[in-house]
């Protein structure tokens, strides 16, 4: 989302999942099938701390984005849990981004 440049492959299949999320919609929304794509930011798993989640970088993360906190695989799985659910039967065809407002 941020298009940082040196991640074309990472950032082109982004893309792609979004395309692909907008066709299967309109394709199975005849059904009843509603199909939506989850877009995360930076999200503290143990990989990324194990690898990437240095002191520096996450100062970095932390400066851009609008919420000062760092977002852990929890915050995610609650976005899906609420998309899984009747409650968000009328969401279909969307993109939903979770980001602590990097973008």
């Amino acid at each position: 989302m941020l298009g940082e440049g040196d991640k074309v492959a990472y950032e082109t299949a982004k893309s792609a999942v979004i395309g692909l999320t907008r066709s299967f919609a309109r394709e199975f929304g005849k059904y009843n099938i509603r199909c939506n794509s989850v877009t995360p930011g930076s999200i503290a798993t143990e990989r990324q701390i194990k690898h990437w989640l240095t002191p520096k970088y996450k100062k970095f993360i932390l400066d851009k984005q609008c919420l000062k906190r760092q977002l852990k695989p929890a915050d995610v799985a609650s976005l899906v849990v609420h998309l899984s659910s009747d409650v968000s039967s009328g969401c279909t065809k969307q993109n939903f981004i979770i980001d602590a407002g990097i973008t």
